[in-house]
């Protein structure tokens, strides 16, 4: 074998050698994507399911002396907390300073077709109406939307301080009549809620405690 002939064999075994080192490298490369998708993958989920409380100013429009439905999508498959509050000087330029305060807290799970019923579990409420107010913050709450969704009529013309436990969509409904909270395409599975006008479902102040 001429020195031609070896020293092409030579640069033949190299470049096999190297395209052997590139395939193992591309495959390397694909695992190590393929798992960083993985764990973005996860963590989105984690932070949908499981973020630290979501905090929010919400304010209810309306009337000052009607309960609106305030709506939040539920979690699915997982318990979560809802906490809605109000600190003693929310509103203070309507108001006055020192015009009431309250704290409700209820653990929540979406209901699924086929599946488990959604529940709501109201840990605790309790409210302190100031000086200046006879109504109670909270009307009324229940499941609602086929039980993928926590309805809690809340006092029009007041900011509320909310926090979830996962990420989700909250909105407040002020209209007197026919609030559309669910829209479908058969409109017969639409829902509709009106204000309230008095207290549905009675709750004592100052940390009573309602199990579920």
């Amino acid at each position: 074998m001429t020195l031609e002939q070896q020293l092409a064999d030579a640069i033949a075994a190299q470049n096999a050698l190297t395209q052997v080192v590139a395939d193992k490298q591309a495959q390397i490369d694909g695992a190590t994507a393929a798992q960083q998708a993985a764990f973005v993958a996860w963590m989105n989920n984690a932070k949908h399911q499981f973020a630290s409380n979501n905090l929010r100013a919400l304010f209810v429009g309306g009337s000052e002396s009607k309960w609106y439905p305030v709506v939040f999508s539920l979690p699915a498959r997982v318990l979560g907390r809802v906490n809605i509050g109000r600190g003693v000087h929310n509103d203070a330029e309507k108001y006055g300073r020192f015009n009431g305060s309250m704290n409700f807290s209820l653990d929540v799970v979406s209901g699924e077709w086929g599946g488990a019923p959604g529940r709501v579990i109201p840990i605790s409420y309790q409210y302190s109406l100031g000086t200046n107010l006879v109504n109670p913050y909270v009307a009324d709450f229940g499941a609602d939307v086929y039980g993928m969704a926590l309805v809690v009529y809340l006092l029009g013309q007041r900011t509320y301080d909310i926090s979830t436990s996962w990420q989700g969509d909250v909105t407040a409904y002020t209209a007197d009549k026919n609030n559309l909270i669910y829209s479908a395409e058969g409109d017969e599975y639409a829902i509709f809620r009106d204000a309230k006008t008095a207290v549905a479902a009675s709750m004592l102040p100052n940390n009573y405690l309602r199990g579920g």
